[in-house]
């Protein structure tokens, strides 16, 4: 038999997937670095979006066989939580980029000065 939840038990919230962790590069290649913090602000970035991506669709019942909220859902509360959850996600999402925005200009800056010495 399984368990049902009672009423008023709240879900734990979905964990965003961990990646692997990014070798670190020699401390004297400043390009490697760069292109190592640039790719793990990207995979930053991703995690922010899927989740986001992924509380929309709980949220608002897409693609359920109900056509609506779910059925731990049926209190304000609750869509205001999952709601202000979304608005970080987001958030959070937006301000990776432009971290990596950053990390870019430092590169093509970086990758730009070695061919001037070069």
């Amino acid at each position: 038999m399984t368990r049902r939840r009672q009423p008023g038990q709240r879900l734990p919230a979905p964990a965003a997937p961990e990646p692997s962790p990014l070798p670190v590069p020699e401390p004297d290649d400043e390009v490697d670095h760069l292109i190592c913090v640039l790719r793990d602000q990207l995979r930053r970035t991703d995690a922010f979006v899927t989740s986001a991506e992924k509380e929309l669709v709980e949220s608002w019942g897409v693609g359920g066989d109900d056509g609506g909220e779910g059925e731990y859902e049926d209190d304000d509360d609750g869509i205001q939580r999952r709601r202000m959850r979304v608005e970080y996600l987001v958030e959070a999402g937006k301000l990776a980029v432009r971290e990596a925005q950053y990390t870019g200009e430092q590169l093509a800056a970086e990758l730009a000065a070695q061919r001037r010495d070069a």
